[in-house]
């Protein structure tokens, strides 16, 4: 009796661990994502207050005390790295750092991420530099080198709609860019992984598709052209060839297979050692396919998010999936709070979540239904060897059918999802991407990444007896890890993917953009979509959450019994189909409203004493130059934008959904245009999609360097300049600024002086 109270009380204190865990790692979480919103991280004094708040809150109010050590470990990260950052104004420093990784690679010059040796020494968080190297020589990773660069902080332009380049920086720990001035060479022995990557990086070079591989097996991403990039942006496939949760999923899950068929044997004498091993080493196999990646921080994540799930399947088996998406989600915030902003952390989570869910629930259904299939067989089938035998049949077309619709139903969802968060993360979307990666993702999985991870091994084992010297049958091996034969099957495999890159060129609207009305309507199908689908399971029982309340779920269980599951379908349509209504309605009147809103205030009441119906200029200016509302027909207005590009200038005037650009910024080298970094990204994200005029008030760079992007781009646009070489580059489309007056919606544009 003493050993079965003593039992049921750790397993009531095992229970009651579990659920303020839970909620404290619930707490610790939301105030993450609320960092999001903070104005500014907290100051160091403060976080001993926190520490104690916390410390004293974990029992009575664990979702408390998660806020609170939330708040001090952000803190205390943020201030570990970026507390000796460098300041606004470029200093020139001289520092000994190793090549961890190149970032870019082009004509003359080349942008890499080093690691900066005297500050790993100092024991500070280990953050990186991104140095710009003009006339670089022949660099490698893990060379290390004596620079002298002009370094800086990573403050950087900011702009609507446009790349956030400063959230990069920190998403990969990233504390300085600089440019270098001077390097020279103090250790060129790079480690034992490096000399592997640079020979298997010489034998992919060979193949038609081995920039591909490189990305698939290695992670490096430069040997990928410009047309190449453009193609996987066309198709929404980018996701494909960056290694992540996606790639070491696959790469688990075969060596699962492989150590499950070879530790069969020894799962009758110890079945919790043998589910330990064909875990465990898979997972170190997924380990050193991201160490051979260089760990970069979007890998990292999903190694950890992968290695908790694992943990959790062997040491908590009865965890429900929730928990372990849980508890991934709070390691991978721990380890790394800069992850919230990363758009790979949203990719990858929202990825595993529909795998693990949909797998869950056609696991238990799969089992379920070969229970009742074998019950009838039992029924039906008199002779023992026919009953065998029908079973068999049965568990085989069972399991091929539930493969079959599981991986359909993971495809389906993953495709779908994927591609409203990929439009809100980089406002714009494939109209193709579903239906290609419906096609691309089983390919890579099934076929693609166990091919090429194969041949890598294969590759690698030739690659180590060579290095070792050994000899079979008095024969060397060197032709075989120099040769790219060994590839040639994963290369005749991805064919058909670069077949179809090449085609998205022939398809229509390949690409869109997403304005931020659009952005906000699909966030709001999303949480509606999300909140019925909680509230469906929660009906239904579906939904294993500890901390529901007996009445709650009494409730739920009423609620059941009165509405079936059909009904509980056909009202979701509704409510679905009503929200988006909803949602559509906001999102196209509530910016009208909010514009609207000051001068309705302070012109309101002098209209109504006035009589008046017509447009007139409000008295409150300080939102924009100029607010007007309108009684009698819908509101117009006219905004002027100044956006940061620098040393230059580049207005946009924004006037009925129709832009007007005043400057167009610089252009550097052959591929940066602030045309394209910053105005572009502003008119899609306004939703201006007609320009009307493009002015250029003198042909200096600063000013006039992103022009021939932005007349390609808006044929229809009209320029404005004097500028003889413009002229002669734009022929009949330029007119002269001398004389020129345009009036368009109240707003009167004319060149009062030429230059």
């Amino acid at each position: 009796m003493y050993f079965s109270i003593n039992f049921f009380g750790i397993f009531g204190d095992y229970c009651l661990y579990s659920i303020v865990m839970n909620r404290f790692i619930i707490g610790y979480c939301t105030c993450c994502f609320s960092a999001l919103l903070w104005p500014q991280i907290l100051p160091l004094q403060w976080i001993v207050l926190w520490l104690l708040i916390g410390g004293m809150c974990f029992k009575k109010a664990p979702f408390i005390s998660g806020i609170m050590m939330s708040l001090s470990w952000l803190s205390i990260v943020f201030h570990g790295f970026y507390s000796h950052q460098t300041t606004a104004k470029p200093t020139q420093q001289i520092f000994r750092a190793e090549i961890v990784s190149l970032v870019n690679q082009n004509r003359d010059w080349i942008s890499v991420d080093v690691k900066n040796l005297e500050q790993t020494s100092a024991s500070k968080l280990q953050g990186y530099y991104r140095l710009n190297w003009n006339s670089a020589p022949d660099v490698k990773p893990g060379q290390v080198w004596q620079f002298s660069a002009r370094m800086k902080s990573i403050s950087a332009i900011a702009n609507q709609g446009g790349f956030n380049q400063q959230k990069y920086f920190i998403s990969r720990h990233i504390i300085g860019r600089g440019s270098v001035r001077r390097a020279e060479l103090i250790q060129d022995n790079p480690a034992l992984v490096h000399q592997f990557k640079s020979d298997l990086v010489v034998v992919l070079s060979k193949l038609a598709n081995g920039d591909v591989l490189q990305a698939l097996l290695l992670g490096q991403k430069t040997a990928l052209s410009d047309e190449r990039w453009r193609h996987l942006r066309q198709t929404g496939s980018g996701h494909l060839i960056a290694i992540s949760g996606l790639h070491l999923s696959v790469v688990f899950g075969l060596f699962w297979v492989i150590f499950s068929k070879l530790c069969k044997p020894f799962a009758q004498h110890n079945y919790f050692a043998y589910r330990a091993v064909t875990l465990l080493l898979p997972l170190v196999m997924a380990f050193i396919y991201g160490y051979l990646a260089g760990f970069p921080v979007a890998t990292t994540r999903a190694i950890i998010m992968l290695f908790m799930v694992v943990v959790l399947s062997v040491f908590n088996q009865h965890a429900s999936v929730w928990d372990r998406l849980l508890y991934a989600l709070f390691a991978v915030l721990v380890i790394d709070p800069f992850a919230i902003l990363s758009s790979g952390f949203y990719l990858s989570f929202c990825a595993l979540a529909i795998i693990l869910l949909v797998a869950t629930g056609r696991g238990a259904e799969m089992r379920s239904t070969l229970e009742s299939d074998k019950q009838l067989d039992q029924a039906s089938v008199t002779n023992p060897t026919n009953l065998a035998a029908s079973e068999n049949a049965h568990v085989i077309w069972r399991k091929v059918k539930h493969y079959g619709m599981a991986l359909w139903a993971i495809q389906w969802r993953l495709a779908l999802v994927l591609a409203a968060v990929q439009a809100l993360l980089f406002s714009t979307v494939s109209v193709h991407s579903m239906w290609l990666n419906m096609l691309f993702v089983p390919w890579f999985s099934l076929l693609v990444i166990p091919v090429a991870i194969l041949t890598l091994c294969v590759w690698a084992m030739f690659w180590f007896i060579n290095l070792l010297g050994i000899r079979i049958f008095g024969h060397d091996l060197v032709s075989w890890h120099e040769s790219a034969e060994l590839f040639a099957i994963a290369d005749a495999l991805l064919m058909p993917f670069s077949a179809l890159l090449h085609y998205s060129d022939y398809l229509p609207y390949a690409l869109l953009t997403v304005s931020e009305r659009q952005a906000g309507l699909l966030v709001l199908i999303l949480v509606i979509a999300v909140s019925g689908y909680l509230i469906k399971q929660l009906l239904l029982s579906q939904l294993a959450i500890p901390w529901i309340s007996l009445a709650r779920q009494q409730l739920f269980t009423a609620v059941r019994r009165l509405y079936s599951r059909k009904t509980l379908g056909v009202a979701a349509v509704l409510v679905g189909s009503a929200g988006m209504l909803l949602a559509f309605i906001l999102t196209n009147t509530l910016p009208i409203l909010v514009a609207a809103e000051p001068a309705i205030k302070s012109n309101l009441s002098d209209k109504l004493e006035s009589g008046e119906y017509k447009l007139s200029p409000s008295v409150n200016s300080k939102l924009h130059p100029s607010e007007f509302i309108a009684e009698s027909k819908p509101f117009s207005d006219w905004q002027l934008h100044v956006l940061d590009v620098g040393q230059g200038s580049a207005l946009v005037f924004e006037i009925d959904a129709q832009a007007v650009i005043y400057d167009t910024g610089a252009k550097y080298g052959d591929s940066f245009t602030y045309a394209d970094r910053v105005i572009v990204p502003f008119l899609n994200a306004r939703g201006l999609s007609h320009v009307s005029h493009i002015f250029i008030s003198h042909n200096d760079n600063d000013h006039a360097g992103g022009l021939a992007r932005l007349a390609m781009l808006y044929p229809q646009a009209k320029i404005i300049a004097d500028d003889e070489s413009i002229k002669a580059d734009f022929g009949k489309r330029v007119s002269p600024c001398s004389g020129f007056n345009w009036q368009f919606a109240q707003l009167t544009f004319s060149a009062l002086q030429t230059l």
